[in-house]
């Protein structure tokens, strides 16, 4: 499952790619607690940012994790974004993203579930504002 909510601290970043841990510390910078996803700007380059095993795989470097290289959105909006770069990358990235999210609205707003995680919770919940 992808994790959207994580930014990490750099210490534990460096740490996990050099295979001294086996999971990376969160930083300070989720908006979870406010329905918010964390989409990583750089994902027109790079797949999966925010998932350890593409990471741990690719050892991205610690500077796509930054804030100034993150947006806070709305589950809706994170959709539209993987589309953009879905369309943009020409198929190249994006797609596991919008497939992802796509599924999950689907699932939230068109049946009975409700999320069980706070965060997601939340999410749904801003949703139907």
């Amino acid at each position: 499952m992808f994790n959207f909510i994580l930014q990490f601290t750099k210490e534990s970043y460096y740490r996990f790619l050099n295979g001294e841990i086996k999971s990376i510390s969160r930083g300070k910078y989720s908006r979870a607690k406010d329905g918010l996803y964390t989409h990583h700007i750089a994902e027109i380059n790079h797949p999966n940012l925010a998932n350890r095993n593409y990471i741990g795989h690719l050892k991205f470097d610690f500077k796509y994790q930054v804030k100034d290289k993150l947006v806070y959105c709305d589950l809706f909006e994170h959709i539209a974004l993987h589309t953009l770069i879905f369309i943009d990358s020409d198929g190249h990235y994006g797609r596991n993203g919008y497939d992802f999210l796509g599924n999950m609205a689907i699932q939230w707003y068109t049946t009975d579930m409700i999320p069980k995680p706070m965060w997601m919770q939340k999410v749904y919940e801003r949703e139907l504002i």
